[in-house]
């Protein structure tokens, strides 16, 4: 089974050894990647403060300045410990085991909105791209659905896939087979701050247990969650939970 989650805002700093020479491992190679990054290190570069403060998102322009601006000699991490945010908080990905690691490196799909679709284990630099100029996030989505659906779903198929993605990433690509998605409620409502957190939590036990079905999935016993209900139509199965 492989997982789909999203990326962060926070990313760690640093890493070891150069982009460019791991970038054409990214799934789908460099090429499709390289004119969201020109724009990129464009701004970064030779924008001026309002467009890398755009760019970024960020306020604070000694901290944009304090980014990689050339991606290809950047240092890298693996994806899964790039990201820094609640959700990766929660799966805190430090505290597994080796075996739990590497499955997750291999089995989880990252969809970041600057380098598209990108394996846990990957290594990626640290980039802040809120925004691309000429780009919405719609258009990112698009290009990278046309230009890596059919190689994902070579990847993934037969397997289920575990969708814990925000709804902004869902256009990224769109899986072809079993789809297992959730729903969370606080005092029996719908929860959309701290639904990043309970994703973490899922990938987690995700991790932990490795379930490889979609009953494995249903069943599986998630702690700070309880499973409530469990709707099953077409190739989608939605499980809601009730955070403790």
């Amino acid at each position: 089974m492989f997982a789909l989650f999203s990326p962060s805002e926070g990313k760690s700093s640093g890493g070891t050894g150069a982009f460019e020479d791991v970038r054409e491992k990214l799934p789908g190679g460099w090429e499709i990647r390289s004119g969201f990054a020109e724009v990129y290190e464009q701004i970064l570069q030779e924008g001026s403060e309002e467009q890398k403060k755009k760019l970024t998102g960020w306020i604070d322009v000694s901290k944009i300045d304090a980014l990689p601006s050339a991606l290809r000699s950047a240092p890298v991490r693996m994806a899964l410990e790039r990201y820094t945010g609640v959700g990766y908080q929660y799966l805190d990905v430090a505290t597994l085991s080796d075996p739990q690691r590497v499955f997750l490196s291999e089995q989880v799909l990252i969809f970041s909105n600057l380098l598209g679709p990108v394996r846990g284990g990957d290594l990626i630099p640290e980039y802040k791209a809120k925004t691309l100029p000429l780009h919405s996030g719609a258009a990112i989505a698009r290009h990278y659905r046309q230009h890596t659906s059919r190689m994902l779903d070579k990847i993934i198929d037969p397997d289920p896939v575990l969708d814990l993605r925000a709804g902004a990433f869902k256009g990224f690509y769109e899986p072809k087979g079993e789809v297992i998605e959730y729903r969370f409620l606080k005092e029996g409502k719908s929860v959309n701050h701290w639904s990043k957190a309970y994703r973490g939590l899922v990938l987690r036990a995700f991790a932990q247990n490795r379930p490889s079905s979609v009953q494995e999935m249903i069943e599986l016993e998630i702690p700070g969650l309880n499973r409530v209900d469990v709707q099953a139509g077409g190739n989608k199965t939605l499980i809601t939970c009730e955070a403790q």
